[in-house]
């Protein structure tokens, strides 16, 4: 668990249920977790915080995941890596994410389970 406690870690997600669920496993492992429920907040959270990591979920109000890093991108800002979580199954679209953004992983909500996605999230901040 203290390799977690100084990793930052953004959970982009309007689904509030799916959103409380990873917040209270993260923080469980002393991540410091923060949440935003839609594009815009988690626009200005990511440009006035570094994240070591960003779960990230396409679908989202006022602002969609794929604008968000853009935006990110254009404007210069640092942000750490980036998880994809999205119910959009479409592999050349995933594919395209990663070759155009900087995407760690585009991960599937239907295909992986809570503990798989934990699981995911704990390697990639191990090694941010």
């Amino acid at each position: 668990m203290e390799e977690f406690t100084n990793k930052r870690l953004l959970i982009v997600e309007d689904d509030q249920v799916l959103a409380s669920l990873y917040e209270e496993s993260y923080n469980a492992l002393g991540v410091n977790v923060d949440v935003a429920r839609d594009g815009l907040e988690a626009l200005n959270k990511i440009k006035q915080n570094y994240y070591d990591l960003i779960l990230l979920d396409l679908m989202l109000p006022h602002l969609d995941g794929v604008s968000i890093l853009r935006k990110l991108d254009e404007e210069k800002v640092n942000y750490g890596k980036v998880v994809i979580l999205t119910n959009l199954a479409n592999e050349e679209f995933s594919e395209l994410m990663r070759n155009q953004l900087k995407i760690e992983e585009y991960l599937i909500k239907a295909q992986h389970s809570a503990g798989e996605v934990k699981n995911i999230i704990s390697k990639h901040l191990k090694n941010s």
